[in-house]
């Protein structure tokens, strides 16, 4: 019956997708990441900070999205953002303001552009954009991941990775995305924060999931209302990774313009 809802599931959504963006064009990854806004500092100046995350879903994105969005952006150090839409040349600027954006599309069609943006207060020292290794059927879009360094300041390092996962395809290509964010990071040996929709919606996606990510000495965030994940088939898919950080509260905010509540996480540097 679970294999049954599973086809059925992935049929209507990818046949809404083709009719969506029909025609859709992938950019180069250097034409795929560029900055939006200015950051108001040069460096992490503080030892405690606020992380939003959150699939904000292009079909709602301009429906209620930018209350939601102007709510949840307060206190925030950091945001994470997947399925961020850029209509006609514009990002939302005015909600945007007084941030510094690393943005990752992942495609563009008719004036419309979608993928990952990474937002702060704080000035990027690096970034990184991945396309995944393989696409998603019928519409034959990768999936973005965002890798961006941030200095604290200690003089550390803080990592963020920003990951929409692969959607509609079989294990062995998840598992690719995965080993291909993993190749990317495993490296880096200061704290990291590995968080997004990982669209792991199978025991096999989820197991390799978490094998993967605490070989890099990350631990999976426990939300203190973890009932209003956004999850199918029983699985969750929006999940939060830390490591060299403690956990001072995490919380997921109900949402009204987008399928997944966002995440909230306060960390102790």
């Amino acid at each position: 019956m679970r294999n049954i809802l599973l086809f059925l599931f992935l049929f209507i959504t990818l046949t809404a997708s083709a009719r969506s963006i029909l025609g859709h064009r992938i950019p180069t990854i250097s034409d795929a990441k560029y900055q939006i806004g200015e950051a108001e500092f040069a460096y992490v100046d503080k030892k405690e900070i606020s992380i939003l995350v959150w699939n904000a879903h292009k079909e709602g994105y301009e429906v209620n999205w930018q209350t939601d969005f102007n709510r949840l952006k307060v206190g925030s150090d950091f945001i994470l953002l997947q399925e961020a839409i850029r209509r006609n040349g514009q990002l939302n600027p005015s909600v945007y303001s007084g941030l510094e954006g690393i943005v990752g599309e992942s495609f563009y069609y008719d004036g419309v552009r979608s993928g990952n943006i990474t937002l702060s207060k704080y000035h990027a020292e690096d970034s990184k954009l991945l396309h995944s290794p393989n696409s998603e059927p019928i519409i034959k879009t990768p999936k973005p991941v965002i890798l961006t360094t941030y200095e604290l300041e200690n003089g550390q390092r803080l990592l963020m990775a920003n990951i929409h996962g692969i959607n509609f395809v079989g294990y062995r290509k998840f598992r690719n995305h995965i080993r291909q964010v993993f190749n990317s990071i495993k490296n880096f040996k200061g704290p990291l924060v590995w968080a997004g929709d990982f669209n792991t919606w199978s025991k096999r996606r989820t197991r390799y999931m978490n094998k993967m990510l605490k070989s890099l000495g990350l631990k999976k965030v426990v939300f203190r209302n973890s009932g209003r994940v956004k999850t199918f088939g029983g699985y969750p898919l929006d999940h939060f990774f830390v490591r060299g950080a403690e956990v001072l509260d995490a919380n997921f905010p109900l949402i009204h313009s987008s399928d997944h509540n966002a995440m909230v996480v306060r960390l102790r540097l």
